[in-house]
C-alpha cells in the first residue's frame, strides 16, 4: 500500500478534548477495495510518512502513561500544612474553575495535579508568603464515557482510572441480553457484534467486536478517552454517521425511503461554520466517495443524479467547516480492531 502525504493543518478542535491530527494526510481519497487509495494530491517522494496500522490505533487509543488533567467535575482536595486555614475541598465547575479564600476564582481545568498546585500557589502567593500547596483528586468526575444505543443502562459512565471499551459495554450492561431478551449466560459470545466509538466531530472507529474476541489479542480492551461516545447498534437496524459541522454528530438510523438532506436533519442540520457546498459522502464498503452542495438538496428541482442517492449501512456523511481549501480522511481497516475513519484539512484557506 502506497501512502502520499503532505503536512496536515490543526483546523479545529473546540471541545475539552485535546485532538490530534496526523503529520502526513495518507492518500487524498477513499481505499478502494483491495486497499490501494486513489486521488492522491502528494508525490512519490512524500511516501516516507506511511503510517502502519500500529500506528494509527496508537495514535486513536489513548496513551497509558498520559497524566491526568483537571476538568470540570472533578473533585479535589487542596492541603497548605503550613496554613491549615487555606485548606479545602473543591469541585471544578463547568468554567473550569474553583475558589479559593482570600486569592478567588482561578482556572484549574486542564491542568494536572502538580500544574493546579503550582496555579493555587502562585494565587496565594499574593496575600501569603511560605505557602506550599498539594493537591490531590478525590473524585473523577470529568472521566467519563457515554454508552448510546442497544445497551440496558445508556447514559455516562464514570471511570476512576482509564477507561476501556469493555468495562464501558460491561458497565453500560451491553451483554446482559440477548436480543431477545434471554439472560445471558456465562462464558457465552458476545451478543452484539460491533460498536462505533465516536470522538468529537471528526473521527469515528468501528469496532468488529466478533472479530476482536477470536484474535484474543490486546486490542481487545482498548483504552478510550473521556468524553467518547460508544454507539451499539440494534443488529436488526442500519445505520450510517455523521461527522464534521451538524449540531449532533453521531449514528443515524436509516428508515425506508429517508435521503441525504433527512439524515442531515436528523443530525440537528447543519452548523454555522459549515461549508454547506462540499457535504461529503463516503461509502467504505465500495470505495464511492462523492462531494454534494446541500443547496441542490433542496431544490424542488433536483436533478436526477442527486435523486438517486440511497444511502447504505456504514455510509459516512462528513460536512467540513468553511473556509477549508481541501478535505481529506484516512479510511483504514485496521487488523483485530475494525475500520477507522479520520478527516481534517488538508490546507487552510478561503
Amino acid at each position: 500500500m502506497c501512502w502520499q502525504s503532505r503536512q496536515w493543518g490543526i483546523a479545529y478542535r473546540k471541545s475539552m478534548l485535546k485532538g490530534f491530527w496526523l503529520a502526513g494526510l495518507a492518500c487524498f481519497g477513499l481505499a478502494s477495495a483491495n486497499g490501494q487509495y486513489a486521488g492522491s494530491t502528494g508525490s512519490a517522494a512524500d511516501s516516507g510518512l506511511k503510517l502502519s496500522q500500529q500506528e494509527l490505533m496508537r495514535q486513536f487509543e489513548e496513551a497509558s502513561e498520559s497524566e491526568y488533567t483537571l476538568a470540570a467535575g472533578d473533585e479535589i482536595d487542596v492541603q497548605v500544612p503550613t496554613n491549615t486555614d487555606l485548606q479545602g475541598h473543591h469541585v471544578v465547575g463547568p468554567d473550569g474553575k474553583i475558589t479559593l479564600p482570600m486569592a478567588g476564582s482561578i482556572r484549574v481545568s486542564g491542568e494536572t495535579r502538580e500544574g493546579a498546585a503550582q496555579a493555587i500557589t502562585k494565587a496565594f502567593d499574593r496575600y501569603y508568603t511560605d505557602v506550599h500547596v498539594a493537591t490531590q483528586v478525590t473524585k473523577y468526575g470529568s472521566n467519563r464515557v457515554i454508552v448510546v444505543g442497544r445497551v440496558a443502562m445508556p447514559g455516562p459512565i464514570s471511570f476512576e482510572t482509564a477507561p476501556t471499551l469493555l468495562e464501558a459495554l460491561a458497565k453500560s450492561g451491553a451483554y446482559d441480553k440477548k436480543a431477545s431478551g434471554d439472560l445471558a449466560t456465562p462464558g457465552s459470545a458476545p451478543m452484539i457484534s460491533r460498536c462505533a466509538i465516536y470522538r468529537g466531530s471528526e473521527e469515528v472507529l468501528w469496532v468488529d467486536l466478533n472479530e476482536l474476541f477470536a484474535s484474543g489479542t490486546s486490542a481487545v480492551d482498548l483504552r478510550l478517552r473521556r468524553g467518547d461516545i460508544v454507539y451499539v447498534p440494534d443488529e436488526q437496524e442500519d445505520q450510517v454517521s455523521v461527522l464534521g459541522q451538524v449540531r449532533r454528530p453521531g449514528a443515524v438510523r436509516l428508515s425506508p425511503g429517508i435521503r441525504l438532506v433527512d439524515v442531515l436533519a436528523m443530525a440537528g442540520g447543519l452548523t454555522d461554520d459549515a461549508a454547506s457546498g462540499k457535504i461529503r459522502l463516503v461509502r467504505p464498503s465500495s470505495g464511492l466517495t462523492r462531494e454534494i452542495a446541500f443547496q441542490d438538496l433542496v431544490k424542488p428541482d433536483r436533478s436526477k443524479d442527486l435523486a438517486d442517492i440511497s444511502l447504505q449501512r456504514g455510509d459516512v456523511i462528513y460536512v467540513p467547516q468553511n473556509g477549508l481549501a481541501k478535505v481529506g480522511y484516512i479510511l483504514q481497516k485496521l487488523n483485530a480492531a475494525g475500520t477507522l475513519m479520520m478527516f481534517g484539512a488538508i490546507a487552510a484557506g478561503r
